[in-house]
């Protein structure tokens, strides 16, 4: 009992630490002093992974002086914070480490995608637990990291995946630095690889007209979503590698931001992916609010992980290749899986549809479906 409460003793003088250094005390004047007034530690217990502390804060205190970067100082880098936004905070030290790297194994993941629709497979945590998300129910998502970060071999680990996989969706693949895309092409399901804006502009055309059509299809059934259709349309998912060089062609961002605003319901999904994160995307329209999922990895400062909607991304090492940050309701931390160009080509090899030629923008679509449904006239 003695040992218990001295190991918790040295806790709270290091929970004391962090707190002194995140300014997170209320000074109260006694006598001729000041003394400092922390937050409360409620309890303190060892687990078999981990070690929870759970504090309180006062009123007054925010939890946005949270600086994780300090509590990695103190307690080490296998740290997680949790919080309710308001006042209750839980901290999580672990004892093991996420791994330093994940190679992609398409039959390891898939038995774990079962029931989504459109996976975006992510990596493991600190809890060696996968990380996927379901675009289905997420919407759409935006990728950034700088270089080295590990964006693109998550984007190909994804794109690849989704290839093996054989789902019922579309892919539109845009490269505009015709740099990753290129080894996807003929693969099934990918209905086209843009790599100029007059390439992709047609095809952005038709799937705005294909969401007309499906918008006016759940009119007509009074239903919310394609979901709840007798008839199973695919998911469409139109993926734009460095959408920064977009920025400055209005017709192609005005579709893009149509799909961030209403293509959940229709099965209209993005996947947007920039090296450096722009603020004059970024911070203004509906993209802001309609990406949803962000994931970053590492970014050179705060300013840019601000931007790219995931703050702390600037605290991942340099040497930290593949490590990042998902945001959704709130922070997770993950290595990506990694799958580079030569093993990717290897396994998209058995995926080629032979004697596949270039198909024009108005043939890739499901807006073929009205001649089948009559909703909607060509």
């Amino acid at each position: 009992m003695i040992k218990q409460w001295i190991e918790k003793q040295k806790i709270k003088s290091k929970m004391h630490k962090c707190f002194r250094h995140c300014k997170m005390y209320h000074e109260k004047k006694q006598g001729d002093k000041k003394i400092r007034i922390y937050p409360q530690i409620t309890n303190i217990r060892p687990l078999e992974d981990r070690l929870e502390v759970v504090f309180i804060l006062q009123t007054g205190l925010s939890t946005e002086a949270i600086d994780e970067t300090i509590f990695k100082q103190v307690f080490g880098k296998n740290i997680e914070i949790k919080h309710d936004k308001i006042k209750k905070c839980v901290l999580n030290v672990y004892k093991n480490e996420i791994p330093k790297k994940v190679n992609y194994d398409f039959h390891l993941i898939k038995n774990h995608v079962a029931k989504m629709q459109l996976p975006f497979i992510c990596g493991l945590d600190i809890h060696g637990e996968l990380i996927i998300i379901d675009l289905a129910t997420e919407a759409h998502l935006l990728l950034s990291a700088e270089t080295g970060g590990g964006k693109s071999s998550l984007l190909r680990a994804n794109i690849t995946f989704l290839i093996e996989l054989n789902g019922n969706y579309e892919l539109y693949l845009t490269d505009l630095k015709r740099s990753e895309f290129g080894m996807f092409r003929n693969c099934s399901n990918v209905k086209g690889v843009y790599i100029t804006t007059s390439d992709i502009l047609p095809t952005l055309k038709k799937i705005e007209k294909e969401m007309k059509y499906r918008g006016d299809l759940l009119d007509q059934h009074e239903v919310n979503s394609i979901d709840e259709l007798d008839i199973k349309l695919k998911r469409i998912l139109v993926v734009i590698d460095e959408v920064a060089l977009l920025r400055k062609e209005k017709e192609i961002m005005s579709i893009v931001e149509d799909i961030s605003s209403i293509g959940r319901s229709l099965g209209v999904h993005l996947v947007l992916s920039m090296q450096r994160p722009d603020s004059k995307i970024l911070e203004s329209g509906n993209l802001k609010n309609n990406l949803r999922v962000r994931i970053s990895g590492r970014q050179s400062n705060s300013m840019n992980a601000k931007v790219a909607g995931v703050e702390g991304a600037e605290n991942i090492g340099m040497n930290q290749r593949g490590r990042m940050l998902i945001k959704l309701d709130d922070i997770q931390e993950f290595q990506g899986f990694y799958l580079d160009s030569a093993e990717a080509k290897k396994i998209l090899k058995n995926y080629k549809v032979k004697g596949q030629v270039h198909v024009e923008p108005e043939q890739q679509l499901g807006v073929k479906q009205e001649n089948i449904l009559g909703v909607l006239d060509e």
